[in-house]
């Protein structure tokens, strides 16, 4: 099953993922506020050129893709 995901935000849906990935990181916890800001600051900015491919207008979209199997008896 494939299926195209759509955010209305790609700069939003960098930052809180961004976010989300440096605050349950072990090394996130070690950081105070002011490094976390910086860290995830920084990130964001060098992954920026990454979303460039999926963006579509201030969107971006990919497809999601899983195998699904199902058992008969």
């Amino acid at each position: 099953m494939s299926r195209t995901i759509r955010f209305k935000d790609g700069a939003s849906f960098l930052r809180l993922n961004t976010m989300a990935l440096v605050g349950m990181s072990a090394a996130g916890k070690d950081m105070g506020d002011q490094e976390r800001k910086r860290v995830v600051e920084e990130v964001v900015s060098e992954s920026a050129p990454a979303l460039q491919p999926y963006s579509d207008g201030s969107q971006i979209a990919f497809e999601l893709s899983t195998n699904l199997a199902t058992a008969r008896g």
